[in-house]
């Protein structure tokens, strides 16, 4: 599978973190769909269904919305903003596991949300480090 059929959901806190990284990607020349609550339901329905097809492969949600999209062959997760529970965490990036496939999730995080990492590695039951130097955590 080349590199422009893998399919990305990218997680965001709010509507308007949403709005914004759907505006960075379309002045950028990227086209995505997008998905939050109060987005009306036909929209919703049409930006699913357009990533669906891959007319699209971008789709940038929050998590309430997202509950119920189904989506079987996703490549890879972006959490934008780190979730506050760990079981949300697993929730989103299992999406890249499904099946037997694997896949790739990607987390930012920022200082404030580092007490929600930590919970994480306790709910996983794996010790808490990062490299000295700072290349990747093994």
């Amino acid at each position: 599978m080349n590199r422009e059929n893998k399919q990305t959901v990218v997680f965001c806190a709010t509507m308007k973190h949403v709005e914004y990284v759907v505006g960075i990607l379309h002045r950028a020349g990227i086209d995505c769909s997008f998905v939050y609550s109060q987005l009306d339901a036909t929209a919703r329905k049409m930006n699913i269904q357009k990533f669906h097809e891959k007319q699209n492969n971008i789709l940038v949600v929050t998590d309430v919305a997202a509950r119920g999209v189904d989506i079987p062959l996703l490549d890879t997760v972006i959490n934008l903003h780190f979730p506050s529970k760990a079981k949300l965490f697993v929730h989103r990036v299992g999406r890249v596991a499904r099946a037997g496939r694997s896949g790739t999730a990607i987390s930012l995080i920022a200082n404030d949300e580092l007490p929600y990492l930590t919970d994480l590695f306790m709910f996983l039951g794996k010790p808490f480090k990062f490299a000295q130097d700072g290349s990747d955590y093994k």
